[in-house]
C-alpha cells in the first residue's frame, strides 16, 4: 500500500505542477502580448496622429464629392469629414500635404516651397501660375476651374506679402525667396483657402507632420487600409 500511495502522490503532484506550469506559461504569454500592445500603442501615438479634414480649402483632394455652397460649409463639413493619418516624424518636402499648427488650430495644406527657394506667381491673362526656382509647378491635383484665379487673387497676394509687381514678357508677376527655416504652403482650393498667399511663409517648426494616408468620411481606417492593400 505504501508503494501504491507513493505512486499516487507522485502522479497527483506531477499533475498539479503541470497545471501550474501551463497557467504560468499562459500568464507569461498574456503579459508579453499586453506589453507588446502597450509599447506599440505608445510608439504609434508618438509617431502618428489622425486628423479630420474640416472645410473646403483642400478640395478636390479631400471631400471631392461634396457640392456645397459656402454658406453651408460649417454645417455640412461637421458631418462629412475625410480623415488623414499623419507621420509626425516626417516634416514633408515640396509637393507633400502636411498638417501645421496655426495657433489654436491645426490646418492641412500642401507644401509648395522650402527655405531658400524662389517663388514666383505669374498672372497670364485670367490665369495665375506658380513657379519654384524657375520651374512651373505641375499641379495636376487641382481642378481646372481652380487654376483660373482672377486679378483679385494676385492683388491679395501682393498686398498681404508686401511685394512689388514685376513684368516678364508682358506678364505681371510677384517674386520672393522663402526665408530660412520657413516654408510656403497653399490649399488645393486656391480660390477659397487661407494660406501663405494671405499670411505669408510660416516657420517649419509649426509643421506637425506629413500626411501619409487618407480615407473617406464614410470609411473606417481599417476598411480603407484593406482596400488600399488588396
Amino acid at each position: 500500500m505504501r508503494a501504491n500511495q507513493f505512486t499516487f502522490d507522485n502522479e497527483f503532484n506531477f499533475s498539479l505542477n503541470k497545471k501550474k506550469n501551463i497557467k504560468s506559461i499562459i500568464s507569461n504569454i498574456l503579459i508579453i502580448l499586453l506589453s507588446i500592445i502597450v509599447i506599440f500603442t505608445l510608439i504609434f501615438s508618438l509617431t502618428f496622429s489622425f486628423y479630420e479634414v474640416i472645410g473646403v480649402s483642400m478640395k478636390p483632394t479631400y471631400n471631392p464629392n461634396l457640392e456645397i455652397s459656402l454658406d453651408e460649409n460649417d454645417y455640412l463639413n461637421s458631418i462629412y469629414k475625410d480623415k488623414v493619418l499623419v507621420n509626425k516624424l516626417d516634416k514633408g518636402s515640396n509637393g507633400d500635404i502636411i498638417v501645421l499648427n496655426r495657433g489654436k488650430e491645426d490646418v492641412i495644406k500642401r507644401l509648395i516651397a522650402s527655405e531658400g527657394q524662389e517663388v514666383v506667381l505669374r498672372q497670364q491673362g485670367e490665369y495665375c501660375f506658380y513657379y519654384v526656382n524657375g520651374v512651373k509647378l505641375d499641379e495636376s491635383y487641382l481642378e481646372d476651374n481652380y487654376l483660373q484665379m482672377d486679378s483679385s487673387y494676385f492683388e491679395e497676394f501682393r498686398s498681404n506679402n508686401n511685394l512689388t509687381t514685376e513684368f516678364y514678357n508682358g506678364y505681371e508677376q510677384l517674386r520672393f525667396t522663402v526665408p530660412q527655416n520657413h516654408i510656403f504652403v497653399l490649399g488645393d482650393n486656391r480660390a477659397h483657402s487661407e494660406d501663405s498667399h494671405i499670411y505669408g511663409t510660416i516657420s517649419r517648426d509649426s509643421v506637425v507632420g506629413k500626411v501619409i494616408f487618407s480615407y473617406s468620411y464614410n470609411q473606417t481606417f481599417f476598411q480603407a487600409l484593406f482596400e488600399y492593400i488588396f
